[in-house]
């Protein structure tokens, strides 16, 4: 969920950000092609006992048929010795279409979360495009 939480703000800013400022109804999903990067810190409401994260973001949203393809990219430090910490790096990419109504789109490979299949959507409101996922993920296994 934390993992989720961080990509969606860090998509949500850089993409907000690119934007101008002035109100833009009926923004098209070519108002948020581009390149953009960030960084930010992952926390959530048990960080007072889990350790934050720092992490870097690059991503990328480029035209793809009848939507678009977004690529990103997270660089993920987390303890070590300060010279040298330990450094993951995860790449992903989603192709998203026009699901018929104006400013939404469904991910291609979409599929049936009661199934236990990711279901991914973004939309466009105002002068934000929103990109959500939902994954299964296990809570818990109780010890038997």
């Amino acid at each position: 969920m934390t993992r989720f939480a961080v990509l969606t703000a860090a998509i949500f800013f850089a993409v907000t950000s690119s934007v101008t400022h002035a109100a833009q109804p009926n923004l098209t999903i070519d108002a948020f092609f581009g390149t953009f990067s960030g960084g930010g810190v992952s926390e959530n409401k048990d960080s007072i006992y889990f350790a934050t994260t720092a992490r870097d973001f690059d991503v990328t949203i480029a035209p793809a048929g009848t939507g678009f393809k977004i690529d990103w990219t997270s660089v993920i430090r987390k303890g070590g010795d300060p010279s040298k910490p330990d450094i993951r790096k995860r790449k992903s990419t989603k192709t998203l279409r026009a699901a018929g109504a104006a400013g939404v789109f469904h991910c291609a490979t979409s599929g049936d979360p009661l199934k236990g299949q990711e279901m991914c959507w973004a939309n466009i409101t105002g002068s934000t495009l929103y990109y959500a996922r939902k994954q299964k993920r296990r809570l818990c296994t109780p010890a038997i």
